[in-house]
């Protein structure tokens, strides 16, 4: 948890703050006091991945592949035809590739993929921070590659093995790692590309503890790092009648769990999703449309006529990879007074006692576009079982020790306080919005939307540590 959340802080540190670190013109800090950055002052009790991972080898080898595309890949519309001219023709097939999403206690998911021939496996999670993908070289021998983890062992690429690999004989060095950039068949929910991605032969060693095998992303081109190369979205919206792509969370399973959720390419997840899409246009010509940023243009909770802001339109993204929700300082503020929230010095978080009526408590409701989502008190409630780390004070340095203080009966507001200086997004929605809506990606290159639609396994109780 400490990896994810730190590495989801810094990206979006390093997001806001690129035009000034390439200028050399250092700012004041944008991220408050009350944001949580660093190192959390708390850790989490991870329970073993041993059954999951026995669940995942199902999909793993070459005699379950056909099995595995019938069940979660291509679908395809076959011997239909329609009449034009008064000839019957054929339709044209339509690609829809669909992998389940693995839920690990409810911190993070990960997507099962292959990469070269025979098909070597790995776990990677998806990230919209980003449009790279990446795993490690087998050729790595440090801890931060081969990794440290009594309850998953890491999976490394072999390239020698891959009679379909091939290198660019480039390199790129990164915040998370250094890599060359390679070539080679990827297989992804029934649907097969051949993908340039990196291939790290140096990782950071905060990486050595974390239990999958790296990173899927799914973010727009114009945020690769790999240059001239055509991102995984570009690559698969070739294969795909619909230009969208579409996030669904099982709000109801049980952590640890292979049917935490789903990515459908090419669809909008009629199984999972209700129909009542709501789409609002991406904004165009910022910094930020690759990351499918849209705008907010009202804000309410409780009494909606006093407490709705339609000055201006606020910029937001909706993120698979992101633990809670970020909001600007005075909205989160608004929240937690009305809901009964009070500010916790020891968290820099808002908490409440977990024992609160949570059918007493108002819902958050944003307006989009023309549509008015509503984020229940399940979704803003996070109930995280963890204690104070003895070892750092609230700033992430050592300190003297703390008293060994557990939580207890806390529940923490899944809603960060935010200020982002009037440059890029002002809210982040992050899994606890998505294990209560689909949202659904648009990739043409022109007239981009977010769907925003309820899904039909809203969460039937307070969210865990994500």
């Amino acid at each position: 948890m400490n990896f994810i959340f730190h590495t989801c802080c810094t990206l979006l540190f390093l997001w806001l703050n690129a035009e000034f670190i390439s200028s050399g013109v250092v700012e004041h800090q944008l991220i408050p006091s009350t944001t949580v950055t660093g190192k959390p002052p708390h850790k989490f009790d991870l329970k073993s991945l041993k059954k999951l991972q026995e669940a995942v080898k199902k999909l793993e080898t070459e005699n379950q592949q056909q099995k595995y595309d019938e069940h979660y890949g291509i679908k395809k519309e076959q011997g239909r035809t329609k009449h034009k001219n008064g000839k019957t023709v054929p339709i044209k097939e339509r690609r829809v590739g669909t992998t389940p999403l693995i839920d690990y206690q409810a911190e993070y998911y990960l997507v099962n993929i292959s990469l070269g021939t025979p098909p070597q496996w790995f776990l990677l999670q998806p990230t919209q921070f980003s449009a790279d993908m990446w795993v490690i070289d087998a050729e790595c021998e440090a801890v931060s590659c081969v990794g440290q983890s009594d309850t998953y062992t890491r999976r490394l690429f072999y390239k020698n093995q891959s009679s379909t690999f091939s290198s660019t004989e480039d390199d790129i060095f990164l915040y998370l790692y250094d890599a060359n950039v390679v070539q080679d068949r990827l297989r992804l929910g029934g649907l097969t590309a051949y993908q340039t991605f990196a291939l790290a032969y140096e990782v950071d060693s905060d990486f050595a503890s974390v239990e999958f095998d790296g990173m899927l992303g799914l973010c727009d081109t114009v945020a690769t790092n790999l240059e001239g190369a055509s991102s995984l979205l570009q690559n698969l919206r070739r294969l795909l009648d619909n230009a969208v792509y579409t996030v669904w969370l099982n709000g109801q399973q049980a952590t640890n769990d292979i049917n935490g959720g789903q990515l459908t390419f090419g669809g909008f997840d009629p199984a999972h999703c209700e129909s009542d899409w709501t789409f609002v246009p991406v904004t165009n010509n910022t910094q930020f449309s690759h990351y499918w940023e849209f705008q907010i243009s009202g804000f309410a909770i409780g009494n909606e006529t006093k407490t709705m802001d339609n000055r201006r339109k606020r910029p937001a993204l909706a993120l698979i990879d992101f633990p809670v929700m970020l909001a600007p300082p005075g909205n989160v503020q608004t929240i937690a007074e009305t809901a009964g929230f009070t500010f916790n010095e020891d968290y820099y978080l808002y908490t409440v006692d977990c024992g609160i009526d949570i059918s007493t408590l108002p819902d958050v409701v944003l307006k989009v576009g023309d549509g008015r989502i509503p984020i229940t008190p399940k979704q803003y409630i996070l109930n995280i079982t963890a204690e104070i780390d003895d070892d750092y004070d609230d700033s992430g340095d050592e300190a003297e020790p703390l008293s060994n203080r557990k939580v207890g009966n806390l529940c923490f507001l899944g809603f960060i306080p935010y200020n982002n200086w009037g440059r890029g997004p002002a809210w982040a929605f992050g899994n606890p919005f998505l294990r209560n809506y689909c949202v659904s990606y648009g990739l043409d290159t022109v007239g981009r939307k977010v769907g925003i639609a309820r899904s039909k396994t809203p969460m039937n109780s307070v969210s865990g540590p994500a």
